[in-house]
């Protein structure tokens, strides 16, 4: 049944790729629990703001339909950074394409489950990103609020590291692997 919500965003000639929502397969562990609080809260705030401006950030990885004549003309998946999703998805958008989310398409990935695993997935994506930031640089103009978005989550995660001093001052044994999205809702944890 994915599949065929997915599709549904393909009624649009100018959609070149099409993502879903997603949600744990399991939730066991902190990590998994706090990785739902993402998916639910902050990337449902997130990609309200980015549809609403017509740039959806990254069209994940994990489960997302491309329409077959655009990915090829762009010759296919980029293998430039660790986060081919969110390069693919830059390219995409910087030559007009349109990314979009299907509605109600949900997919049920295997988030980490210890936090080695989570800080080992964090590290890789927050490199894929700095990577993503060097391809495209100056390019990201060209799409103001592609620019503005990448602007926006290289200064939330600066804005991170005063979070993370005060976790360390209340005394939870983290990382500061953890994404600052979910600095936030530890942080709400720790003062409720």
């Amino acid at each position: 049944r994915a599949l065929e919500k997915i599709e549904q965003a393909f009624t649009k000639e100018r959609v070149a790729a099409a993502t879903s929502t997603a949600i744990p397969q399991e939730i066991r562990t902190i990590w998994q629990y706090l990785r739902l609080v993402e998916y639910l809260v902050f990337f449902k705030l997130h990609r309200s703001a980015q549809r609403h401006w017509g740039v959806m950030f990254v069209a994940a990885g994990s489960f997302t339909a491309y329409r077959t004549s655009v990915l090829k003309a762009v010759g296919g998946f980029p293998v430039n950074t660790l986060t081919e999703d969110m390069e693919l998805t830059w390219l995409l958008l910087l030559k007009n394409g349109g990314v979009a989310v299907g509605e109600d398409a949900m997919q049920y990935p295997l988030d980490p489950a210890t936090l080695r695993t989570y800080e080992r997935q964090v590290l890789r994506w927050r490199r894929g990103f700095l990577e993503c930031i060097g391809v495209f640089n100056f390019k990201l103009i060209r799409k103001p609020m592609l620019a503005f978005f990448a602007a926006w989550y290289s200064i939330w995660a600066l804005l991170g590291l005063p979070i993370w001093v005060m976790i360390i001052v209340r005394g939870l044994p983290l990382t500061s692997a953890l994404p600052t999205t979910e600095y936030a809702v530890v942080l709400v944890l720790i003062l409720a």
